[in-house]
């Protein structure tokens, strides 16, 4: 497995290079100290849909624009340990986010930089054509590797989706609640 970490001779910096547990010494002028580093790849990965608003492809009628929707990303261990973000410390975690409904939808990656924490970002886009079929829901994949892509893990997510529909017909429309849905969702 060759030596837990790198350590730049200028700066000090200590990187990571393999999976383990070693130790990080720091000797400097009358200041000796050390701390031990366990480097652990992600086993698991948690996308935050609780909470969030329905996606949709409806635009907002302030702004005339479709929104976009942030869910955040939490990497876990195989152990089910959390592996904490925060700007200080580089966790090596490069995150995709795409969606198999690429007609409805897209999605990216972007970390806060302020706090360093991981979001995937869906971007719903409006149909160029009335003849695709209709969903409820877009299935977010989060793919995460390290740089060195020595491990791949990959992540699905169901994610309700409320599509914008146009009715195109000079005749008469009734609409019906779907009993088993929310109140404000019809059958045409």
């Amino acid at each position: 497995m060759g030596d837990l970490r790198s350590v730049h001779h200028q700066s000090g910096v200590a990187t990571a290079r393999n999976i383990g547990k070693t130790h990080v010494f720091y000797n400097s002028t009358g200041v000796h100290t050390f701390t031990e580093v366990t480097v652990e790849q992600v086993g698991k990965v948690v996308v935050k849909t609780e909470g969030s608003p329905q996606v949709t492809n409806v635009k907002n009628p302030v702004t005339g624009e479709v929104e976009e929707y942030r869910f955040g990303v939490t990497y876990y261990t195989a152990g089910n340990k959390q592996l904490k973000s925060n700007v200080r410390v580089k966790h090596n975690i490069f995150l995709s986010c795409s969606v198999v409904e690429t007609e409805w939808a897209t999605a990216s990656s972007v970390q806060d930089l302020a706090t360093g924490l991981d979001y995937c970002v869906i971007h719903p886009r409006t149909p160029a054509s009335l003849k695709i079929r209709f969903i409820d829901s877009i299935h977010l994949i989060v793919r995460v590797s390290d740089a060195k892509q020595t491990y791949n893990f990959t992540h699905t997510e169901a994610i309700e989706y409320l599509p914008a529909f146009i009715v195109v017909t000079p005749t008469t429309v009734r609409l019906k609640p779907l009993l088993a849905r929310r109140a404000h969702q019809y059958r045409v």
